[in-house]
């Protein structure tokens, strides 16, 4: 496992656990409040709001990596898929120039290898088109990594300019 692996993997415990210290902080302010202390209540809902935004954002961040794991998984396949295609094609193409220069460009053997080649082309052009979608969606789930830890950042600043 190298390092970043462990760092990535450590991050979320390390925030749930700062969480949870800062939730035993919370809970000894609202119990300050009660004994008089100047913290308004809807102070202490924006808190309160803020935590909750972290944590479902730190949520989706672990399930849009997910995400674009699974996408990465399938990429591979279809690149697989689509390179056996091609040989595919490849040795159908060859079929049908062996058996023009055997049997004549009009032979049912011809003919049969031209059905095969338009079947294989076809096969090919769909995991092409697949490939390309999947490539699309783990662009997407990037940019929604990137979007949550901004989501993350703003909500952290909102939650340190509440408990000011």
């Amino acid at each position: 496992m190298n390092i970043h692996t462990a760092i990535r993997r450590s991050l979320p415990i390390l925030v749930l656990a700062g969480l949870g210290g800062l939730g035993v902080s919370v809970q000894s302010a609202a119990a300050q409040d009660s004994t008089g202390s100047t913290t308004p209540p809807t102070q202490q809902t924006d808190i309160q709001k803020d935590r909750q935004d972290i944590r479902q954002d730190t949520t989706d961040i672990r399930n849009d990596r997910a995400d674009a794991k699974a996408d990465q998984t399938t990429i591979q396949n279809d690149k697989t898929a689509v390179q056996n295609d091609r040989a595919q094609s490849q040795a159908v193409e060859s079929q049908l120039d062996a058996d023009r220069q055997t049997y004549g460009a009009n032979s049912p053997q011809v003919k049969q290898d031209q059905a095969n080649l338009k079947a294989a082309r076809k096969t090919q052009k769909q995991d092409e088109a697949k490939l390309d979608k999947q490539q699309k969606d783990l662009r997407q789930d990037r940019k929604d990594v990137v979007h949550d830890r901004a989501d993350i950042r703003s909500d952290r600043a909102d939650l340190r300019r509440d408990r000011r």
